[in-house]
């Protein structure tokens, strides 16, 4: 099964389509609008590894936050995708999505103040978000395809670029 997201002229509405790459088929599953306003458009769309469940990041409660949606894998065409959780809220932005593992998504994030930017993470069965990065500042996440160890590469006013190797915990 292919995806595609489907922005109109306005910008206003986001249509998710799954789509059947043997016989063209395809259904729109999710619809994301804003009217009056513009629909942020983002690259954080990630199935998970259960192939039932997926990623979607939308700004429809006045802040980019993620949202956990389900789907019927065997016919992901018959029904609509399901919301079954917003993984986090609050006053801040989720900027980018940095990793993805079968538990949590990892994310960076202004959480704790715009001017920063830190690097978090989430449970998808629920849960406090929960800060990785050790000091305020600029943080940039590299994270390996073995989930377990990240790189942070960290600044501030006073401090040059400096880089950690970091365990799956922040530690």
């Amino acid at each position: 099964v292919l995806w595609a997201e489907v922005l109109n002229r306005a910008q206003d509405t986001m249509d998710l389509y799954f789509i059947d790459a043997k016989s063209g088929r395809s259904r729109k599953v999710l619809n994301e609008s804003s009217p009056g306003n513009w629909v942020n458009v983002n690259d954080v769309f990630r199935v998970l590894k259960s192939g039932d469940r997926f990623l979607w990041a939308s700004w429809r409660d006045g802040h980019t936050h993620l949202y956990l949606y389900s789907f019927d894998k065997q016919s992901p065409l018959n029904a609509d995708a399901k919301l079954e959780r917003q993984l986090d809220k609050g006053d801040y932005e989720v900027l980018t999505v940095e990793a993805v593992d079968e538990n949590a998504v990892y994310f960076t994030s202004n959480q704790d103040d715009p001017r920063r930017r830190g690097v978090f993470s989430v449970r998808f069965e629920g849960g406090e978000v929960h800060k990785l990065s050790q000091s305020d500042g600029w943080h940039t996440a590299s994270f390996p395809d073995d989930g377990k160890h990240w790189l942070d590469r960290y600044s501030n006013a006073t401090t040059p670029p400096k880089w950690s190797l970091c365990g799956g915990d922040g530690g």
